[in-house]
C-alpha cells in the first residue's frame, strides 16, 4: 500500500475519467489493491488501510470510461459488496463474542438489506455464473 500511495495510484481514479487513457491501469491497480485489501483485512478481524474516498464512494463511475471490460464490472461488484462489508466491520468491530443488543437487530436487518440489494444489482449485470 505505502508503494501504491508513493506512486500516486490513488490520484489515478480522477485523471482517468477526465480522459487521461494512461491512468485507466493504474487506476484499475487501485482499485484490485482495494479489494485485496479488504479481502484480507475484514476476513481476519482486522481494519483496512484503504479508506473510503471518492475513488471508492464514486467507483461506478470509472466504468463509464471507454474499453472497460466484464473484468473491470467483477471488480466493481465486488469494490460495492465490500463498501457495505467495511460499514458491517466499523459498526460491529472484530469482536465475535460481544452480545448484541436490540438496535444492532434492527441494523443487522438494514445491512440484510444492503446485501439483498447488491445481489439484485450485480447479478444480472454479471450473469449467472457468480459463484
Amino acid at each position: 500500500m505505502r508503494i501504491a500511495t508513493e506512486l500516486n495510484l490513488h490520484q489515478s481514479y480522477s485523471k482517468a475519467i477526465r480522459g487521461q487513457v494512461e491512468h485507466v491501469e493504474r487506476a484499475r491497480l487501485w482499485y484490485f489493491l482495494y479489494v485485496c485489501d479488504h479481502h484480507f483485512s475484514i476476513a481476519y478481524g482486522r481494519p483496512p488501510v484503504i479508506h473510503e474516498d471518492t475513488t471508492i464512494s464514486c467507483h461506478e463511475t470509472f466504468l463509464q470510461i471507454p474499453g472497460i471490460s466484464q473484468a473491470d464490472w467483477r471488480l466493481h461488484s465486488q469494490i460495492a459488496i465490500f463498501r457495505i462489508l467495511t460499514r458491517i466491520y466499523l459498526r460491529f468491530g472484530s469482536d465475535s463474542e460481544k452480545p448484541l443488543n436490540e438496535e444492532d437487530f434492527d441494523i443487522i436487518q438494514s445491512f440484510s438489506a444492503d446485501l439483498d440489494a447488491w445481489s439484485a444489482k450485480w447479478e444480472p449485470i454479471l450473469g449467472e455464473d457468480l459463484d
